[in-house]
């Protein structure tokens, strides 16, 4: 429902762009085929904020689009990172790509673990009662085809 091409604009910048803090975190740790250590997790936690780093040495873009950079591992019920944000603090862009990139972490096959289908997925997003934006998570079911909600 969003049409404002600002918006989209700069919402799209900041998703294209949610993970580039990762660049600088070694692929030892990014390919890792087991649990991460908690010292490995603490600098994977870090990667929003090297992101808008990153962002910032370039001045290129829109400073709304370092929102979803910094804030996509943001939840709802303040289990997130870096900062655990509830989800009236976090911005829209951020509450849009923390749905998109939970998604796609569970339905995608990854060296630590099988992917789900999109059901079994769905279904835990929504369980996670406040962790993300019901109506927004709502309107994201209903983008991936014509049946929406009805058995979630």
């Amino acid at each position: 429902g969003f049409k404002d091409e600002v918006f989209l604009h700069e919402l799209g910048t900041g998703a294209l762009l949610h993970d580039v803090g990762k660049s600088r975190i070694s692929e030892r740790i990014l390919n890792k085929r087991s649990a991460l250590t908690p010292i490995e997790f603490d600098i994977m936690k870090k990667h929003p904020k090297w992101g808008v780093e990153i962002l910032e040495e370039t001045n290129q873009i829109s400073q709304q689009s370092y929102y979803p950079v910094l804030q996509h591992h943001e939840r709802g019920d303040r289990r997130g990172y870096p900062s655990g944000l509830s989800l009236d603090e976090m911005h829209v862009y951020s509450k849009i790509v923390a749905i998109t990139d939970s998604f796609d972490a569970m339905t995608t096959e990854r060296v630590y673990q099988r992917a789900m289908e999109t059901y079994p997925a769905l279904k835990i997003m929504f369980s996670l009662k406040g962790a993300y934006d019901e109506e927004l998570l709502r309107a994201f079911v209903d983008l991936m085809g014509p049946t929406g909600l009805a058995d979630i």
